[in-house]
Parts: C-alpha cells; structure tokens; sequence
C-alpha cells in the first residue's frame, strides 16, 4: 500500500535520514524503534506527508491498484487533502483543541472533508460511543483524563475511514493501565477495519505487538 524509496533528510548540517527504503502492505502493523535522535519521528513525518523529503519517494497504491500516488509531487493543498482522506494520526500529545468538546473534535475532519454536520455529528457518534465515551461527548478536554483524550484522537483519525495510521509515541503521556487500554484499542480497530499501523514508539510491549519491528540507527534501517 505504501512504497518509501531512498529516503533522505536533513536538519542544516545534520543528516537525520540516509537513504530509508521501508513498504507497508494494506493492514499491515509496523513498530518503528530506537534510540532518541535516530530519525524515527521524522520517517514517521515523511511517510505521512506531514512533510516532504530532500530526496527519493513516498508513493500510495491507489485503492483500486494502478500506479498510485507520489505524495512527493503533490502541492500544499492536494498533500493535505490526501491525508484528510486516506490518513489518521495519534500523537503522544493528542492535539485536541482545547475549545472544542469531544464531539466536535472528532467530528473536524468529516467536516473539513466535505461531509456535512449532520452526516458527522453521526459518525462522530458512532465512534465516540463504540470506545465508550458516551458520558463525555459534551465534555472539554481539560476535564477527560489522558486515557479519554487519546481514545477521542482515536476516534478523531479513524472518522473518515483511512487506509492507515501513524501514531508518535501514542501512550507515551499515559500510565500503564491507560497506555495498555489505548493499545487494545489500537490493534482492536486494525482488526476489525483492516487499518494499517505506523507506530512510532519506546514502549517495548506495543513494538512486540505489531507484525514487524523496524529499528533505525543514525537515520539507517538496521533491522
């Protein structure tokens, strides 16, 4: 589904990326690991479009297979509308807006796709509620525990159905119940939808649960 060649990216004088060639299959669930600095945040960036390499390919297998997508090559505006699409993010710091209630945070991206509030708020609903947060939908941020905020970015990147997730770290701000609650969580809906995983993590436990480990080392797969 996803074919990264020759990865290359650098910081200034710092080259963070050698040269990563790395494919994800559709469902597919990936562990990408090791030491801090080695690179991992920003393959994960690169592989989702947050941002662009110096050099090599990122290319998207159309879902009714063909050539794909090469994301590289897309402006601004088509990148990020292709991720509204086709990808959900979790970040180790859910991102919630902090003005907005659970409801309406995950609704945001139906939204911003086209649908319209009564066909998101539905959705929204639906989603909320499969993850048991029906007593929260009217609640702020600022009064869910860490575990509910993630389980509502959760639900906020699987809204629009996309053909895989990247997650950074996602329990990294949790205790270990709550961190072991939002990996259930995780390889639960990849089973049942058939999502693909990207997860970028230091949590031994969620990297044995993926079917293959990626380690990177000074910005080379080792492993």
């Amino acid at each position: 589904m996803l074919v990264a060649r020759n990865l290359q990216k650098s910081h200034g004088s710092l080259n963070v990326l050698k040269g990563v060639n790395l494919d994800v299959a559709s469902g597919e669930a990936i562990s990408i690991v090791g030491p801090s600095g080695a690179g991992k945040t920003t393959l994960l960036n690169l592989l989702s479009t947050l941002d662009r390499p110096d050099a090599g390919t990122v290319n998207f297998e159309a879902k009714s297979g063909g050539d794909g997508v090469e994301v590289g090559r897309m402006g601004a505006a088509a990148r990020a509308k292709f991720r509204n699409t086709h990808i959900g993010f979790v970040f180790q710091f859910h991102q919630l807006l902090p003005e907005f209630n659970a409801l309406e945070n995950v609704m945001l991206p139906a939204l911003i796709g086209g649908k319209s509030e009564k066909d998101a708020s539905k959705a929204a609903l639906e989603l909320l509620c499969e993850l048991g947060l029906e007593p929260r939908l009217d609640h702020l941020p600022s009064a869910m525990s860490g575990g509910e905020q993630q389980r509502v970015a959760v639900a906020r990147a699987m809204i629009n159905g996309p053909r895989i997730i990247f997650a950074d770290e996602p329990s990294g701000n949790l205790d270990s119940e709550s961190a072991a609650a939002l990996h259930d969580l995780l390889f639960n809906l990849r089973e049942k939808t058939g999502t693909a995983l990207v997860l970028v993590t230091h949590n031994d436990t969620l990297a044995q649960r993926a079917d293959r480990i990626i380690t990177l080392k000074d910005g080379q797969i080792i492993s």
